[in-house]
């Protein structure tokens, strides 16, 4: 069974007692399957839309509040998923990028969104990445 909780008590939004989240739409996986590299990841954005990539969540990365982001490892260790859900040119610089969405909030970053230079593996995105096809249907 499937549990869902909010740790808030409804009245105060105070930490304190968890309360299951009984109305929810549950989706499973149709589909799915790898892919890696800038041109099969933007096959992959077009085809089918939004794709979930493993990144090397760096300090840096975590205090990203705008602009194209560029920190190329030469050690990358995947320890955050993000959803790459586009990308883009930057007309002054000639600079491609992913358009990425993050799980921290509005708060974090271009409200929840990033930009991150194409091309160059920058904390790994380009090399562990999946799509997927929700479905109604359990398999």
């Amino acid at each position: 069974m499937l549990f869902s909780f909010v740790c808030y008590a409804a009245e105060t939004l105070w930490p304190g007692t968890c309360e299951p989240v009984t109305n929810f739409t549950l989706y499973y996986v149709g589909e799915y399957g790898p892919v890696a590299g800038a041109l099969a990841m933007k096959q992959e954005l077009f085809a089918r839309g939004p794709i979930s990539c493993g990144i090397d969540a760096t300090t840096e990365f975590e205090s990203y509040s705008g602009g194209i982001y560029s920190q190329n490892l030469t050690d990358v260790s995947i320890n955050h998923e993000i959803a790459v859900v586009g990308w883009g040119l930057d007309s002054s610089s000639g600079t491609e990028y992913w358009i990425g969405r993050n799980s921290w909030g509005m708060y974090w970053g271009e409200e929840g969104f990033f930009q991150m230079e194409m091309y160059q593996n920058n904390l790994g995105i380009e090399t562990d990445c999946s799509w997927g096809i929700p479905s109604w249907e359990k398999p």
